[in-house]
């Protein structure tokens, strides 16, 4: 889950334009949704990061914390965007999403770990979510830099060349994922 939201996330913060472009092929809707997709990537990212609370509380077997926070959001969220949306259009939407999960990424999520696992909230969001996240997101926008900087404007070209550097960097730093994909390797070449 980590995994792909961080891939989803890192492709489209670096080539958003490139991205919406090769999809549809239509100029105009790639400039309006490259702005977008970044809010709504980071979002979609802090929103696999905040499920992980659930899973411990699922696994105490304690979900009324969840049913509290998430009774909480639906009775914030939906007047929010109601009135961002009108206020600011698509973007206010965007601009909802992206605040909401951040929030509660900052506040409920440490909140929980400090209640279902006391003295692994920076531990966790450090060295198993910041760091590997920052590798990735650094190597791959080291690379759109230099391709860019080097005159590459085929946006398959760069988009492709992105998307494997993404994977590559992220089943190196993602132990689960490097060893499905050399259980899955090893499966293959029998």
């Amino acid at each position: 889950m980590v995994a792909g939201s961080l891939f989803i996330l890192t492709v489209s913060t670096y080539l958003p334009f490139e991205l919406l472009y090769i999809w549809s092929s239509d100029v105009e809707f790639s400039n309006y949704g490259a702005d977008l997709l970044f809010y709504y990537a980071m979002g979609n990212f802090l929103l696999a990061m905040n499920g992980f609370p659930y899973y411990l509380q699922y696994a105490a077997g304690k979900l009324r914390l969840h049913l509290i926070s998430h009774v909480f959001m639906l009775i914030t969220i939906v007047p929010l965007v109601l009135f961002f949306v009108s206020a600011y259009g698509v973007f206010g939407a965007a601009i909802v999403w992206l605040g909401f999960h951040s929030l509660y990424f900052l506040f409920w999520v440490p909140l929980l770990h400090k209640l279902f696992l006391p003295g692994i909230q920076y531990q966790w969001s450090m060295t198993t979510i910041s760091i590997p996240c920052i590798f990735v997101m650094a190597v791959t926008g080291l690379l759109v830099h230099t391709l860019k900087s080097l005159g590459v404007e085929d946006n398959l070209y760069l988009v492709t060349v992105t998307i494997i550097v993404t994977f590559i960097c992220i089943a190196f730093v993602f132990k689960s994922i490097r060893d499905f994909l050399i259980t899955s390797m090893k499966m293959v070449l029998r």
